[in-house]
């Protein structure tokens, strides 16, 4: 199934009229609608009983009395897309009582990849992890292409070894829960779809993800805005970050 999702992004060919700008602003394409239309028969399919939650689909509230719901971002990331960069990923993750228990997270240009399922190790493909960081002055970080390019990072320099600017949310988890990174952060408010495959994976690789509020994370809310930054990566660096970026930014 995510061959054949990852399939659909390769395959396709954006063209100036297969791109639209959504209400909030940011675009889609029709390659996010066809990813989505494919994952949404496909995973009801499979799991009848589960609701469903996507960025590119109407949200009628029904997955809030269903067991389970998959929430699913079919292309994280159209910006890069849009722009012909390769950082991007589709992101796929079962909730169940407000935890994941079941992630993928794929970047179908870099045929990169990581699975996991609850009771099992997760499964990474295509990236190599790096030798471990112990304290943040050793550690490589990967932060938002968009909020860099806004300011919105302004003041939190020096915090580790080496910073490198990703597009995608979610490939930056799937990054990090793979050790191809050390830490991701990011200093503003996301939504469910974008983070919840990537935090699944994490998690399932031992690693953490914390929300900057200090709220903790759950998922298929009623309200779908994440209204805080978040930092993921080895439990250790993930503190010792989330305590710096915190001081730093309640002194702006």
């Amino acid at each position: 199934m995510l061959d054949e999702a990852a399939a659909i992004v390769r395959r396709a060919r954006l063209s100036p009229d297969a791109v639209r700008i959504k209400a909030d602003g940011s675009p889609v394409t029709d390659i996010d609608w066809d990813v989505d239309l494919f994952l949404r028969s496909e995973l009801t399919r499979l799991t009848p009983d589960a609701g469903w939650l996507s960025e590119e689909s109407p949200d009628d509230g029904s997955r809030s009395s269903a067991p389970r719901a998959w929430i699913v971002d079919p292309i994280d990331g159209t910006n890069e897309l849009v722009a012909g960069r390769d950082e991007v990923a589709i992101s796929v993750a079962l909730v169940k009582r407000g935890s994941v228990v079941a992630a993928a997270v794929v970047n179908p240009l870099r045929g990169e990849r990581g699975v996991w399922i609850d009771g099992e190790p997760p499964r990474f493909d295509g990236l190599a992890a790096l030798p471990a960081a112990t304290a943040l002055s050793g550690a490589r970080a990967i932060v938002s292409r968009t909020e860099a390019s806004r300011g919105e990072l302004r003041g939190l320099d020096g915090i580790f070894a080496d910073v490198r600017e990703v597009g995608s949310v979610a490939y930056k988890l799937l990054r990090v829960a793979a050790g191809a990174d050390h830490v991701t952060y990011s200093v503003k408010p996301k939504r469910e779809w974008d983070v919840c495959g990537g935090v699944g994976l994490v998690r399932a690789a031992g690693g953490r993800v914390v929300r900057l509020d200090g709220v903790p994370m759950e998922f298929n809310l009623a309200d779908t805005r994440i209204p805080s930054g978040l930092v993921a990566g080895p439990p250790a660096l993930v503190e010792a970050a989330a305590r710096e970026l915190r001081a730093r930014l309640a002194g702006r």
